[in-house]
């Protein structure tokens, strides 16, 4: 049988242990695979593919508190899933650090408390944020939040295109 990766790399690749006879990948055997002239790969591989995200996020500008390490700080929540959010803060935030938050949102009578979450990028004061561990009330305010806010800006969508 002949390698099936051939039209991913142009590659020599050695017969060894493959399963079904197939060969083994060069970078799982730990050998550099040598170039058949100009390495070509597949046009699947070049193509760009559109960044999807799983969850929605909405574009807001709500306040929030954040506690790290015992120091408090204050932000700017610049957008906002069920599952996570976009903070820019008044110190610079370290990846992979674990933060409380307390969103303030709007028609809300108290903030919304995130007990555990972690900053997954940082770009300058700008941060990702994934929620970890949030108290099912909390979960439950927040889900129901972002699901109010999304079906009102449908709406909104919808007459901005009737009008126009």
């Amino acid at each position: 049988m002949r390698a099936s990766n051939e039209h991913l790399l142009s590659v020599r690749v050695p017969r060894a242990g493959g399963r079904l006879g197939r060969p083994l990948s060069p970078l799982l055997m730990g050998n550099t695979p040598q170039p058949l002239g100009s390495i070509r790969l597949c046009s699947t591989m070049e193509q760009t593919r559109a960044y999807h995200r799983s969850l929605y996020r909405l574009p807001v500008t709500y306040p929030a508190m954040y506690c790290v390490m015992s120091t408090a700080g204050e932000g700017t929540i610049t957008n906002l899933s069920a599952v996570g959010c976009t903070i820019e803060t008044d110190r610079p935030l370290l990846a992979e650090q674990d933060v409380a938050l307390r969103l303030l949102l709007p028609d809300q009578r108290e903030s919304l408390p995130i007990d555990e979450a972690q900053v997954r990028w940082v770009h300058g004061n700008l941060a990702g944020i994934e929620f970890v561990q949030v108290e099912p009330t909390a979960n439950l305010r927040l889900h129901g939040f972002v699901w109010d806010q999304m079906v009102q800006r449908v709406h909104t969508i919808q007459q901005h295109r009737a009008t126009s």
